[in-house]
């Protein structure tokens, strides 16, 4: 009876074998028949997966190869973040009334926020707004017209504000910019070109936030055209500006965005243009902050959303500024250099083995980051504490329900809702990295890294709907 009872088991095991063999072949098919498709030609694919619970490896498709994940590598900097600076974890911006050899003065202080001015926190006014509040609250006690300098003070935030690796194509773009310690409206400067309705009417710009001042060169090359394509070259560095392109016949205006290089100098200009404006004419910048010539009278704190929150809008709509503060935030808490370093000390604080990565920035910007499906996969365990709905977890995006996944498979998808993902996506790469519910109620993590491709994206991800489908049926 015994022996019966032994060979039933032993059939249903083998059995059970056969089914999730049955399901890894489909998926392990689907993923060869993307190399024989053109759209795939010449790619390198790489893609694990594990079971969330106890870092199983359940699949694995040249997933030691070293690749570069583009926009995956959010999920690293923002696991990271959520564990070392906690999910409470806010950032404080400072206006202070300080005395400089009898004079008084005003001091912004940031420490790296860089949600101040952003729009995709209901709650929050736009930069200007929240620099105008500071002021307001500092001249209950004190006349605009005694303010006679305004100084910025960097505090602890010691970065040269560009990666080291960033595109010199990225750099003038407005997903391009990155994070300095005052950061304001996400660092995106906004040009309106405009004029009078009649083409003899010279060409005008507005920016937002108005920082004409800077520039000693502001030069338009703009033509009338049956269709509009204009851009902005703002090269770091410069004191110019240059506008160039065509405008459609019958347009009177466009607004064209582009990285605001100098966060620091429009936020002095901001409150300087405010204290004008209350009947302070002599009020000006001043030059080096010196914390031992300032005696502090007074100050008001701007305190940023949650952690949590920066980083599900890091994860969910794949924001570049926010992951490259959050990065350099805990850089400068661990005392370490550089990006690469940080991840290192990380995996070896945590146990996590066998890392080996080169991690430039914390964006995901930088083409030389590279990493291997499976790493991702172990760190994606980690960050989950190797449970569902975890912290995490739920900074993701959502697929078919939420950020840069919810329009990636039709709503029909039996998939919908049941993964949980950080997008990448950069020419020749394309890469999904997170956690997914199977059809058996079971919790794996996974990464599907895709590079060196010649197609375009949009044309890779036509071929997801399916991935998914097979990723839930293991």
């Amino acid at each position: 009876m015994q022996s019966c009872f032994r060979r039933i088991t032993l059939i249903l095991l083998l059995g059970i074998l056969t089914i999730l063999n049955g399901f890894s072949q489909s998926l392990s098919s689907l993923i060869d028949s993307w190399q024989n498709k053109s759209t795939f030609h010449g790619a390198t694919i790489g893609l694990s997966v594990r079971d969330l619970s106890n870092d199983a490896l359940i699949y694995d498709y040249n997933g030691s190869a070293n690749l570069c994940p583009a926009s995956s590598l959010k999920a690293v900097t923002t696991g990271m973040a959520l564990e070392e600076l906690g999910s409470s974890f806010t950032y404080e911006t400072t206006l202070s009334l300080t005395i400089e050899e009898g004079d008084t003065c005003l001091v912004l202080r940031g420490n790296g926020d860089p949600t101040l001015g952003s729009m995709r926190f209901t709650h929050q006014a736009n930069g200007q707004e929240v620099l105008y509040n500071l002021l307001d609250d500092l001249l209950l006690t004190t006349e605009a017209s005694a303010i006679q300098r305004i100084y910025f003070d960097p505090g602890e935030w010691p970065f040269d504000p560009v990666p080291v690796d960033y595109g010199h194509e990225d750099l003038g773009q407005y997903y391009g910019a990155v994070a300095h310690s005052i950061n304001l409206n996400e660092n995106v400067l906004r040009t309106y070109l405009k004029r009078e309705k009649n083409f003899d009417a010279p060409w005008s710009l507005e920016l937002v936030p108005n920082i004409a001042a800077q520039f000693d060169t502001i030069i338009y090359d703009v033509t009338d055209a049956s269709t509009s394509s204009l851009a902005i070259h703002y090269p770091v560095g410069s004191n110019a500006l240059f506008v160039h392109g065509k405008m459609k016949h019958g347009h009177w205006r466009k607004r064209v965005e582009s990285a605001l290089h100098h966060p620091e100098f429009a936020a002095l200009s901001i409150l300087q243009d405010k204290l004008r404006a209350m009947g302070n004419e002599v009020v000006i910048l001043g030059n080096l902050f010196d914390q031992d010539r300032h005696l502090l009278i007074q100050e008001f704190i701007h305190e940023s959303p949650k952690l949590f929150d920066i980083a599900k809008q890091t994860n969910t709509w794949s924001v570049n500024v926010f992951a490259d503060a959050l990065m350099k935030t805990m850089l400068l808490k661990s005392g370490l250099k550089k990006p690469q370093e940080l991840v290192e000390s990380y995996a070896r604080n945590h146990g996590v083995q066998g890392l080996h990565c080169r991690i430039m920035d914390g964006s995901g910007l930088s083409r030389s980051n590279i990493i291997s499906a499976n790493q991702m996969t172990q760190l994606v365990n980690h960050f989950s504490q190797n449970q569902a709905n975890s912290t995490f977890q739920r900074s993701l995006a959502v697929l078919g329900r939420a950020g840069t996944l919810e329009e990636l498979v039709p709503q029909t998808s039996p998939a919908v809702g049941r993964v949980f993902a950080k997008s990448g996506g950069l020419t020749g790469v394309l890469s999904y990295t997170g956690i997914v519910q199977t059809n058996k109620g079971k919790w794996l993590s996974f990464s599907l890294i895709i590079n060196n491709h010649i197609s375009n994206n949009g044309n890779l991800r036509l071929y997801l709907d399916r991935f998914f489908e097979a990723l839930i049926a293991l």
